[in-house]
């Protein structure tokens, strides 16, 4: 039989079996990239920090290139950095709801925009730091809060580096290098990243740098709160005074990255930072991502006046 491949055969079969080849083609691409898909690390909602702007906000210039920005700045665990703007448009409700509901969002940028009646009692509709939050912020009592309480987050944060640097740990503390592989091989050691020897290795010495980066910017930020530059948005409402979020309002930079405009004109006053406690939170070692985020936003818009 007469197999050879000659041009008019070859000629033949592209012009009556082209779209057979083409599907073949097109399969195979659809079955490769479902076994990478299927073989590869995909982000958990813990390995994901999201950037969101509502409530009464605008993005800045800044933020449509804030995910790149920050991505750096978090540690080697965090696999996807997004940021998204809501706008303030009749949709802009029903899409936070449904990241929400999803369990989405790691921090907000937010307005907090308090008014008072004749007697000076506030109006708890009037910020949506109260309105968003409900009144009550997680302070790890059993009342739960879509919403850390500010303080508490990073009186939770100081409590967990604790117990890698010892009590009262300061910048020179020595790193406890045994709880530092224990806490990597409780939350990666099945990870498809480091089942080998060699890159497990190579994943506990990224962790021990993460603790060492968290210190240092745990201490960072908390400077920044003595020094002004930060500080926590309280209120008393029905439910108890809890400290719903923490002011960017002393940041002079902050409206190249969000913005907010009453009659015209842009104001920094209401510019404010929550900080979603999801039910990932309690436990997990990289809630405290956003304390790294914090420093970002201090060094990069903490100039006094804002970014050209």
């Amino acid at each position: 039989m007469d197999a050879k491949i000659t041009k008019q055969r070859l000629g033949n079969l592209l012009s009556y079996d082209w779209i057979k080849i083409l599907a073949a083609v097109a399969a195979a691409v659809v079955a490769l990239s479902l076994f990478f898909t299927m073989v590869g690390t995909r982000p958990t909602l813990a390995q994901t920090f999201t950037v969101y702007c509502y409530g009464g906000l605008s993005s800045g210039k800044d933020f449509a290139t804030l995910d790149r920005e920050i991505e750096p700045k978090l540690s080697y665990d965090i696999l996807s950095v997004g940021a998204e703007d809501f706008g303030n448009d009749q949709y802009s409700g029903t899409l936070y709801t449904t990241r929400r509901a999803a369990g989405e969002g790691t921090a907000m940028f937010v307005a907090d925009t308090p008014e008072y009646d004749e007697e000076g009692k506030l109006k708890e509709n009037s910020t949506p730091l109260l309105a968003y939050s409900y009144g009550v912020a997680y302070r790890g009592e059993e009342k739960r809060s879509g919403f850390y309480d500010t303080a508490y987050f990073f009186e939770d944060c100081k409590n967990y580096l604790c117990g890698f640097f010892g009590q009262d740990f300061t910048a020179a503390s020595a790193l406890d290098e045994t709880a530092a592989k224990e806490c990597f091989l409780n939350r990666n050691g099945k990870d498809k990243r480091f089942l080998k020897a060699a890159k497990k290795e190579a994943g506990i010495a990224r962790e021990q740098e993460r603790l060492l980066q968290l210190r240092e910017d745990y201490l960072f930020v908390v400077e920044a709160f003595e020094e002004g530059k930060l500080s926590h948005v309280s209120y008393r409402t029905e439910e108890g005074e809890y400290n719903f979020a923490i002011s960017l309002k002393a940041l002079g930079g902050i409206g190249s990255l969000v913005t907010y405009v009453k009659d015209g004109e842009p104001s920094l006053a209401p510019v404010s930072l929550m900080i979603f406690c999801n039910e990932r939170g309690k436990g997990n070692d990289l809630r405290f991502e956003t304390v790294s985020f914090l420093r970002y936003l201090v060094e990069e818009y903490g100039a006094a006046n804002e970014k050209s």
